[in-house]
């Protein structure tokens, strides 16, 4: 149990989604305690697609342009989040949350988009196989894949395991987005919240689904890089108010 909970270490920390992902936890956490070994892995599964969805989102925030030209996507999806994104501009709708967009999508080919940001076919098709695994017990077949919680924790090792490799390889995007962000908000008059505390939790943490993960690498960027800006000062301010709320424990 205390393995399948290093999931939560790649969720983003104040998800739009909170109820849906509390929803599915406490579901697999009742079934694994009682021993319901498949019904925990499908709970456990769609944790996983979770984090999915999110890191996709963070590719399409970041990289809007290079993420079409790569999209894999069928129309079907493209279109229903074009014309949504038409709705927000003309104020008739609020933002749709990541697992509402792209759970449109086939989940085995969502997965070829990691190809921008580095991931190997062989990764892609890892994530691949994991899909398919859950399609096979996903039916009404009459086999009961999982009786022991070794035969389940396998399976959540694969998943933890797939999701820390696409994790190394999003480190890019959340060096990208936590730059603009620097840059967008040096200017203390000029930005949504006077306080960096607020900045950091609403703009950066929840506007781009951040993880703790994604907050490690961000605390690590090189800020130097930024120092001819006008707002450096606040820009190092900013900087260290994200490394002061989000320390490692000890």
């Amino acid at each position: 149990m205390e393995e399948a909970q290093r999931i939560f270490e790649y969720l983003p920390v104040q998800p739009p989604d909170d109820e849906y992902i509390r929803f599915l936890w406490e579901a697999f956490e009742s079934n694994y305690s009682n021993g319901k070994y498949q019904f925990a892995y499908i709970a456990y599964h769609m944790l996983f697609m979770s984090f999915i969805y999110y890191q996709i989102a963070k590719i399409y925030q970041t990289e809007n342009d290079r993420c079409r030209d790569l999209m894999t996507f069928t129309g079907k999806v493209q279109d229903h989040i074009d014309n949504h994104e038409r709705k927000i501009a003309a104020g008739q709708e609020s933002t749709l949350a990541p697992l509402q967009k792209f759970s449109l999508e086939n989940e085995r080919t969502i997965m070829g988009l990691f190809i921008s940001i580095g991931c190997t076919r062989d990764e892609i098709k890892m994530l691949k196989t994991i899909v398919d695994g859950r399609n096979s017990i996903a039916h009404s077949n009459g086999n009961i894949f999982y009786r022991t919680k070794e035969s389940l924790d396998e399976k959540i090792s694969d998943m933890l395991s797939s999701i820390k490799t696409v994790q190394e390889k999003s480190k890019s995007i959340i060096e990208k987005a936590f730059s603009a962000f620097l840059v967008e908000c040096q200017n203390p008059d000029e930005r949504e919240f006077l306080d960096d505390e607020s900045q950091i939790k609403e703009i950066l943490v929840h506007g781009n689904y951040l993880s703790l993960e994604d907050i490690k690498i961000a605390q690590k960027y090189d800020i130097s890089s930024l120092s001819g800006e006008s707002g450096y000062a606040n820009i190092q301010s900013l900087t260290q108010k994200l490394i002061d709320l989000y320390k490692e424990e000890e």
